[in-house]
């Protein structure tokens, strides 16, 4: 029931990290930040030029050629999944300890590439309910 009592055990590149299931409202304030930061990027293009890749003659035809829409399969809403929420929160609100340290801010800050993806990708499947039926019923901890 409460997020915060728990956590797991995982290993990330040999190092043992006690990562934490985030709250309702933290996954809310994730999914917000990272919203917030495409409007940003979208406003720092400029409006005409946010308006031209939606409305062109290219998008318009791209978007045609589609076809029916098809269901994203697993890994699809996974990718998505992870996309939607900002990494640099769930990474500061999901990390307990590193070894036997406790992270500070700047440290996690600090995380190469490739070990704070698969720490952000780690906490959300740990937090959030199972994409695939058989993910399920394996048990969350």
């Amino acid at each position: 029931m409460f997020a915060s009592k728990s956590q797991r055990e995982i290993e990330i590149q040999g190092e043992s990290v006690t990562i934490q299931k985030l709250s309702g409202s933290t996954l809310e304030k994730a999914r917000e930040a990272r919203k917030m930061a495409e409007i940003a990027e979208f406003r720092a293009m400029g409006g005409e030029m946010a308006r031209a890749m939606f409305q062109s003659p290219e998008a318009r035809a791209l978007q045609a050629a589609k076809g029916p829409k098809v269901e994203p399969t697993t890994e699809e809403k996974r990718k998505a999944r992870y996309a939607s929420h900002d990494r640099t929160l769930v990474l500061t609100a999901g990390i307990k300890r590193m070894g036997a340290d406790t992270l500070r801010a700047d440290q996690i800050a600090d995380l190469e590439e490739e070990p704070a993806q698969a720490l952000h990708e780690a906490i959300l499947d740990y937090s959030l309910p199972a994409l695939d039926p058989a993910e399920a019923e394996a048990p969350k901890g």
